[in-house]
């Protein structure tokens, strides 16, 4: 399983609007944003912008404000574009429960503040996780019945309710389209 990485979740937040890393911190602080998906610390922030900026997806560059401390306005480069549209359009994204938690919440929060479609990026999950649960499935029907044999059930059983759940958001999404 690869890492789970606020990197892209940045580079997209950046990609909108420059900010500077309170303005990027408020977006962690709304429930109506990314609160409730990512649990996130001021230091975690700036070290995560400082690792961006060292790979050079990032730049900035301090500047004045009249009311605050000087700061430092941050902006994606095109290197860290790219890989911020590779991250949005990945076509097979994790089926773990906890990538879908915080990455696959995350695209679907990006591309609405980027103004994107969303269609693709639930597809492309609803179709990891079939495939996911297929492969659970498979795997348990092997097995006698037993500790082993519910462990692979329930989970196969949690990515049932998590493809229920994409297809709520898929309508969720077109009825916002559509208002």
């Amino acid at each position: 399983m690869s890492k789970i990485s606020l990197n892209n979740v940045f580079l997209g937040l950046l990609a909108h609007k420059k900010s500077h890393g309170y303005q990027l911190l408020d977006h962690f602080r709304d429930d109506n944003r990314l609160a409730t998906v990512w649990n996130l610390s001021t230091s975690q922030l700036y070290s995560t912008l400082k690792q961006l900026e060292h790979a050079e997806l990032i730049d900035g560059r301090e500047e004045e404000s009249i009311d605050a401390p000087m700061r430092t306005v941050y902006w994606v480069t095109d290197k860290g574009q790219q890989q911020l549209e590779q991250w949005l359009h990945d076509s097979h994204p994790s089926a773990s429960t906890r990538a879908i938690r915080t990455e696959f919440l995350s695209r679907l929060y990006l591309c609405r503040l980027l103004n994107r479609p969303t269609d693709t990026i639930i597809a492309n999950q609803k179709i990891a996780c079939n495939a996911h649960r297929e492969a659970l499935i498979r795997q348990r029907d092997q097995l006698i019945e037993g500790a082993g044999y519910l462990s692979l059930d329930l989970r196969a059983r949690e990515m049932t309710v998590i493809i229920t759940w994409l297809e709520s958001a898929e309508i969720m999404f077109a009825n916002i389209r559509t208002n």
